[in-house]
């Protein structure tokens, strides 16, 4: 059974945080012991241990190790684990760390994530060596290991680098180290963190995911406008969108650090985007079917009876003019999903949503209801082709199965277009491309786990 430690002290706002964050925890701990040493007493709400440490003249300028000091003593199980108010933590957090003590006597992360939101900047931290203690925990047994070393200056490092018994170090974090909020200052890195920029918050959301919200609510944070000086429209970018430079140049560099992210250990740095808004979508049409409209011949007989009334819609390029003349009205969610700039106004969506590429923002940044997409944001390398990409945003949207509708060259090996789209593949595209994309579709199709229908509209009778 699991008892947490939590040393806390003039933090109001962080532990009602905390309270939030254990409160949902995977596994359930059967004792929560606070100490507090804060000027004014903490409120618990969770039948916790309270022992309330009053402050003295003679405490240290950080009390962390005169806090836990008093807590040892008091603890009941078998497990322990620290968890620190200023943090955020998953909901698996106490599960793994839990399964992880019934292995080893000490336990841990060999890297955490710092945040500061604040100063909207974040830093990875690899420590080979030792966990930061926010994601150590222990056994009972170790309990006078622990206690001989909290007079350090650095009570972590000095409870992993002596320790010389059965310990491990997990390479999976599920606790994110929050700087820059409201209460008193910790003692360690990230308080003054600038390193990596995050002005529009697509570190803090891959860290937190829909928890972002919360932080949001609390402390009204919220994306920085961001423009780029004239200068970056010759800088060179990968293909997925980041900037990059063949070799350092002294008045590019500090631009690059200013405005956009850089990417640890490559002369790389990602750029801002309205990517954010995307992170809107995510889960929002849970339970749904989502319905991917390709581009084959057969979209020539597409009614609009084959739709439910709610389901989402995904239109591949020009197939968007074809299912916007059914004229489905409410209770259809449709997109139109555009990566190629070339189309432009032909994959216009006039009635639903455009999902664009980050490299072709430009053309549909006027549009009132645009999303831009990075494939990195959903966890995919380089530039996928467009079906690729729709499946995979169909995931993260949560939708509950596929329908894909109009895949002839998946199906049927056809690879000519529909008329209503204006022009045929075998003219002005060459015909393995389409038949090139199967394997690559199987594979988003399993990667997804989505259940899939394929779907061929045929002439009525």
């Amino acid at each position: 059974m699991i008892t947490i430690i939590t040393p806390t002290g003039d933090r109001p706002i962080l532990f009602r945080l905390c309270e939030q964050w254990m409160s949902r925890q995977t596994r359930a701990y059967y004792q929560w012991i606070v100490v507090d040493d804060g000027k004014i007493p903490t409120h618990t709400t969770l039948g916790q241990d309270y022992v309330r440490r009053e402050p003295s003249k003679d405490d240290p300028p950080h009390t962390l190790g005169a806090n836990l000091r008093v807590a040892l003593p008091l603890i009941k199980n078998d497990h322990v684990i620290i968890i620190e108010d200023d943090d955020y933590y998953h909901p698996m957090h106490l599960e793994q760390t839990d399964d992880l003590l019934d292995l080893y006597d000490l336990v841990g992360v060999n890297n955490i994530d710092y945040y500061n939101i604040t100063t909207y900047s974040w830093r990875k931290l690899q420590s080979p060596q030792h966990s930061s203690l926010c994601q150590t925990g222990f056994t009972k047994d170790i309990i006078p290991h622990i206690a001989s070393c909290l007079n350090s200056h650095e009570i972590d490092r000095t409870i992993w680098s002596t320790f010389k018994g059965n310990k491990h170090l997990a390479d999976t974090s599920r606790v994110v180290g929050m700087k820059g909020l409201p209460g008193r200052h910790g003692q360690r890195y990230g308080h003054t963190l600038d390193l990596y920029n995050d002005k529009d918050l697509s570190m803090l959301s891959r860290l937190l995911g829909r928890d972002l919200d919360v932080y949001k609510t609390f402390f009204k944070i919220e994306p920085l406008s961001i423009e780029l000086p004239s200068c970056f429209a010759k800088i060179r970018r990968d293909t997925l969108g980041n900037y990059y430079l063949p070799r350092p140049d002294k008045k590019l560099v500090p631009l690059l650090n200013k405005f956009c992210t850089k990417i640890e250990g490559e002369w790389k740095w990602k750029p801002y985007s309205v990517s954010f808004k995307l992170m809107q979508l995510q889960d929002k049409y849970q339970g749904l079917p989502c319905y991917i409209i390709g581009k084959g011949p057969s979209l020539d007989y597409l009614k609009a009876n084959i739709f439910p009334p709610d389901c989402v819609i995904i239109c591949l390029n020009e197939s968007i003019k074809k299912v916007e003349s059914l004229q489905l009205g409410e209770g259809r969610i449709i997109f139109a999903l555009q990566q190629d700039a070339v189309l432009k106004d032909t994959c216009y969506s006039h009635t639903g949503s455009m999902l664009v590429s980050y490299l072709v923002t430009s053309w549909y940044k006027d549009h009132p209801s645009c999303f831009t997409y990075t494939p990195d944001l959903i966890g995919l390398t380089g530039h996928p082709a467009s079906v690729i990409m729709a499946i995979h945003l169909s995931k993260y949207m949560g939708v509950k199965d596929l329908k894909m509708v109009s895949f002839d060259a998946y199906t049927k090996k056809d690879t000519s277009y529909a008329k209503v789209i204006g022009y045929a593949s075998d003219v002005k595209k060459s015909p393995h491309r389409f038949l090139n994309q199967r394997k690559p579709i199987e594979l988003a199709l399993k990667t997804t786990g989505l259940s899939v229908t394929w779907m061929t509209p045929a002439p009525t009778r």
